[in-house]
């Protein structure tokens, strides 16, 4: 309190000031305290009785629940003719749900969800929207008395897991679907994870109503997260068209399938470093042209032309890929300094390779130790 006092005094100093006592008021919010009980309150009732007012709903029937469960709300609810979106312009849904969101922040986070429903649908609003924002009004006149109440009392944290069940009727998804994917994502698990016996068991005991996506669910999901990240990143590079470092690395699995995947290595306006996988993909043969080709397809498909440098191991086909891809960048006017520093060797690779002739002139004199009983 000495430390606040202080502060004032510096204040009134410098600016012109008046001391008005405790607040009671900031902002539509009410503000009460219970010293001896040790609690403080924030109402915005007389701020939601003048929005129900201005929406003519402060005589309506009270509602229990934000948002039935009986509103199904999707795109296909939004008008269709061109006399139906006449008609729902004149409907101030924006200004509602925007009061809704003023109070939901300040006040109300009990009815977020439902405020980040409706506003789904501000651009193109239909009547079944307008329907659920009135609802979520009428909610507000029978709890408009609720507070937010801070103070010393045992909290009880309360934890939920969301489990709409494809509650989304325009995605078919549930919140809880996407959550696993991510997860599936991030931590690079196989997608038969949902299949595991142990999984199941654990989201059973966690959330039962929780219905487990099968193992093409969960592939088709992936691709749709990695379309939306590629869309964005896109997006992204468009607007930052940074210069770009390449890194390239091919292999042969088992199946005998060739593979290629190119990284891009960027600084954003923050200066802050990223790495991003561009592409995996198979190729047709390890043969400089074909991974050239490979290259600056991906390159295209990015609209990428800015290429600082690739890095790539020693084998010869790279240095054939190398100046292939040089001349394209030439074709295309982005050849920094005539490509005389876009080839840069893989330093790991050298020291790998350094580590295995170092081997092999060592080996048998190992052996030799090892035989006489000199190493052990």
């Amino acid at each position: 309190m000495r430390e606040i006092n202080n502060l004032k005094t510096r204040l009134s100093a410098a600016f012109e000031m008046k001391n008005l006592g405790p607040i009671k008021k900031i902002l539509g919010m009410k503000i009460s305290r219970d010293r001896s009980a040790g609690t403080l309150n924030l109402s915005q009732e007389l701020y939601i009785e003048k929005v129900l007012s201005r929406f003519r709903v402060n005589d309506a029937k009270p509602r229990t629940t934000p948002l039935a469960n009986h509103f199904k709300l999707s795109k296909e609810q939004s008008p269709k003719t061109a006399e139906e979106r006449d008609h729902m312009a004149l409907v101030p849904y924006a200004s509602a749900v925007g009061s809704l969101m003023y109070a939901m922040v300040c006040t109300r986070p009990d009815i977020a969800h439902a405020v980040g429903v409706v506003s789904k649908y501000m651009a193109n609003l239909g009547k079944e929207h307008w329907e659920a924002v009135k609802w979520l009004l009428r909610y507000l006149r029978g709890t408009s008395s609720t507070s937010l109440c801070f103070g010393k009392v045992k909290v009880t944290l309360q934890g939920f897991v969301d489990a709409d069940l494809g509650g989304d009727v325009d995605s078919s998804k549930s919140t809880s679907g996407r959550a696993l994917v991510e997860m599936i994502i991030l931590d690079e698990l196989p997608f038969s994870f949902v299949e595991k016996e142990g999984f199941k068991k654990f989201m059973s005991k966690v959330q039962p109503l929780f219905h487990i996506p099968s193992r093409s669910t969960i592939t088709r999901d992936c691709y749709e997260v990695y379309g939306e990240l590629r869309i964005n990143l896109k997006q992204s590079l468009r607007e930052i068209q940074p210069r770009i470092c390449l890194t390239t690395d091919t292999w042969t699995p088992v199946q005998r399938i060739n593979y290629m995947c190119l990284t891009a290595h960027f600084i954003d306006r923050d200066w802050v470093l990223h790495k991003r996988i561009l592409n995996f993909c198979p190729i047709t043969s390890h043969k400089g042209e074909h991974l050239a080709e490979s290259i600056s397809n991906c390159l295209l498909d990015w609209n990428l032309d800015n290429v600082i440098t690739v890095t790539v191991d020693n084998a010869s086909s790279n240095d054939v890929a190398v100046l292939e891809l040089s001349k394209k960048l030439d074709m295309w006017g982005t050849n920094l300094m005539e490509g005389k520093h876009l080839h840069v060797r893989c330093m790991a690779h050298i020291l790998n390779l350094i580590v295995q002739d170092g081997l092999k002139e060592i080996g048998p004199s190992i052996k030799k130790g090892e035989t006489n009983g000199e190493i052990c």
